[in-house]
């Protein structure tokens, strides 16, 4: 769970989480929106988006237990995204909700949809010891998150992102 003082930035104010600390906070979220903030009206478009996007979760969440059908999960998805472009319009979209729309056909063909928490914490730790940092080598710079993505983050034979590195100039200790 994040800590108040990291959960909302210093000068922006906006609410930030990683994926499955959001995941804890969803049904109280869902909660609050449908038993406080929609009776008193205000922002229901957001709201509505926001709750539709809620259900799409919880509906995700469900799939491993088996009891989520592909249409289910497609009706909702599609009851998020046309909720939110009525809220945001069309040019708020990104890849990501695009994206959405292929997961009640992956759950159609496959049965399951796989989950992804173990790349996000592989993803965490790269930028918790590589923010802003960098190494040089013969005046190129090359950030070490990058690197260590290539070095660390991959189960791909990652001999080919060595070369390419090695052309650039980045020396290795160990190769």
């Amino acid at each position: 769970m994040p800590s108040p003082n990291n959960a909302f930035g210093q000068s922006s104010g906006i609410f930030s989480c990683t994926g499955s600390e959001f995941l804890t906070l969803a049904p109280l979220l869902s909660r609050y929106l449908r038993n406080i903030v929609v009776p008193r009206g205000e922002h229901l478009d957001h709201v509505m988006s926001m709750l539709a996007v809620l259900d799409v979760l919880e509906l995700i969440q469900a799939v491993k237990t088996g009891t989520v059908k592909h249409s289910t999960l497609r009706n909702a998805i599609v009851k998020h995204l046309t909720l939110y472009k009525a809220c945001y319009g069309a040019s708020a979209f990104r890849p990501k909700h695009h994206y959405a729309l292929h997961l009640p056909y992956m759950l159609k063909n496959f049965g399951f949809l796989l989950q992804t928490f173990t790349q996000e914490r592989k993803h965490r730790l790269v930028t918790r010891y590589t923010r802003d940092r960098k190494i040089s080598d013969h005046g190129t710079l090359v950030p070490l998150r990058r690197l260590l993505v290539i070095l660390c983050g991959s189960c791909r034979s990652h001999s080919g992102d060595v070369a390419r590195l090695r052309m650039h100039g980045v020396r290795f200790l160990y190769h």
